[in-house]
């Protein structure tokens, strides 16, 4: 195959988008299952040493390999930790050995919320997606030779016209919202909501493997993927659920009311809960305590990382963020997101 890049978690959310963006026999995809038509695929598992494969093909891998894209992550939200460190933890370690066996630079994935979780908000709060992504990162740190990580927020459809592979949960909060099945939301309205179109984060790290393909690095250790002081309020992503395309006729929902962490967990879930229908009971549950400190950041996170001459093309988030809920409702919504999985795939 002779393609100079691994490219790991190539049929999630990333990994698609990145895929428009490199040269087809630029790389070559590690996938589960499935080889991909017309791309150089390998078909392995992440979370086995060696990704699973024989000696012949892993040392051939690492022979054909220059650069290390590890996008593959499991981002459900409420996921069991343990399920998460396997998948995160040890398919990052793997990477590692991989990049480390062909002495290629390794360009690690991660997540901007690593940085949220010893945040004062989220005291008390789940964050085990977060988390395993920090080990991941501490790995990567100790272990790497060479290695950039990059942290995203939440990735949200492509800037032009909101396609995205996959809907996550950012989506499944807009469905609950607007079907007015979310009464409250347990954050202040001035929070904000850190989201970044797929193309930029795509386009970034196609730039970041070139550079290391010419250079043997990037140059830089940690490249934010955010939209920063840029990034909406609150109470302006619910108005775009809200004011999001919708059937003629059908009514609009009132806005859900604003409420913090410990009123939810005092008085809300301990009796509202109580009266609604045990699945509808489950989600909400399940979105106010898994995903909440994803979508409720006090502090801005940094702004984007200029690279060099190169800057990610970060601009006008919310807008972006129409054009992705656009999308979702001409597609009929048909594609039903995982409530679980808010960040990328």
């Amino acid at each position: 195959m002779s393609n100079p890049i691994l490219l790991t978690g190539a049929t999630g959310v990333v990994g698609t988008a990145l895929r428009e963006r490199l040269a087809t026999r630029s790389y070559t995809a590690l996938t589960h299952r499935t080889p991909l038509l017309g791309v150089d695929t390998v078909t392995g598992d992440i979370t086995a040493p060696r990704f699973g494969l024989d000696e012949t093909a892993y040392i051939q891998l690492v022979e054909d390999t220059r650069c290390v894209l590890h996008c593959a992550a499991n981002t459900s939200l409420n996921a069991d930790p343990a399920v998460l460190a396997d998948d995160n933890a040890c398919g990052t370690r793997h990477a590692i050995e991989l990049a480390n066996d062909a002495d290629a630079p390794l360009i690690h994935v991660s997540t901007a919320f690593v940085e949220a979780i010893d945040r004062a908000e989220n005291r008390g709060a789940r964050l085990n997606y977060a988390e395993s992504k920090l080990v991941g990162e501490r790995l990567v740190t100790d272990r790497a030779r060479r290695w950039t990580i990059v942290r995203p927020s939440i990735v949200i459809g492509d800037s032009s016209d909101g396609h995205i592979a996959g809907y996550q949960g950012l989506f499944r909060l807009a469905e609950l919202v607007r079907d007015g099945r979310l009464p409250f939301f347990p954050c202040g309205p001035d929070s904000r909501v850190d989201i970044i179109a797929q193309d930029v984060v795509a386009a970034t790290l196609a730039h970041l493997s070139r550079v290391a393909l010419e250079r043997g690095d990037t140059g830089h250790d940690l490249v934010w993927l955010t939209s920063g002081a840029t990034a909406p309020r609150v109470w302006e992503v619910i108005e775009a659920f809200l004011d999001a395309p919708r059937s003629t006729g059908e009514p609009r929902p009132h806005t859900p009311r604003f409420i913090d962490r410990d009123q939810y967990e005092r008085l809300i879930r301990p009796a509202f809960l109580s009266e609604l229908d045990p699945s509808l009971a489950r989600r909400i549950d399940n979105l106010f305590t898994h995903v909440a400190p994803y979508v409720s950041i006090v502090d801005p996170f940094p702004d984007a990382t200029t690279i060099g001459d190169y800057q990610p093309a970060v601009t006008d988030p919310l807008l972006q963020l129409n054009r992705s809920l656009d999308h979702w409702v001409r597609v009929g919504a048909a594609a039903r997101p995982r409530e679980e999985a808010i960040v990328h795939a």
